[in-house]
């Protein structure tokens, strides 16, 4: 094969690639999302009704009272974040950009970030993708 036409196929091959790199799938850019869905903390009856896909949802940490989880939407899509501090004030938020945010009103905002994102200043690390940052 001559190389002017190299040219054009390796012009489309680098192409198809950039074009499909920022669409990779939530569960390729959050860690968290391919840990093994086994936990000793279920999600909680509350949250079942909820928006959430059940068989993605991880029990990622918690952090002064709230139990966190991180899954993906099973209508929206995107990834979803439940902070539960109980039956009555637990809070879901989710997004199909890359930071998901959430805040209950306790003076703590709960966020999530891709693998490649760098944690802000002064954020405590919950699990490798959920991070909280005072409010």
């Amino acid at each position: 094969m001559e190389f002017r036409h190299q040219l054009p196929a390796l012009t489309i091959a680098l192409t198809a690639l950039i074009g499909t790199s920022g669409c990779s799938e939530p569960t390729e850019r959050y860690s968290d999302l391919t840990e093994d869905a086994t936990s000793e903390k279920p999600l909680p009856d509350a949250i079942h009704d909820h928006d959430l896909d059940p068989e993605s949802v991880r029990w990622v940490g918690e952090h002064e009272d709230s139990e966190l989880w991180l899954g993906l939407g099973a209508n929206v899509g995107g990834t979803c974040l439940v902070v539960y501090p109980d039956d009555d004030r637990w809070v879901t938020g989710c997004s199909t950009g890359d930071e998901v945010s959430v805040s209950n009103g306790d003076g703590w905002d709960y966020r999530v970030r891709p693998d490649s994102a760098e944690l802000p200043e002064g954020a405590i690390q919950v699990s490798y993708n959920v991070f909280v940052t005072r409010g």
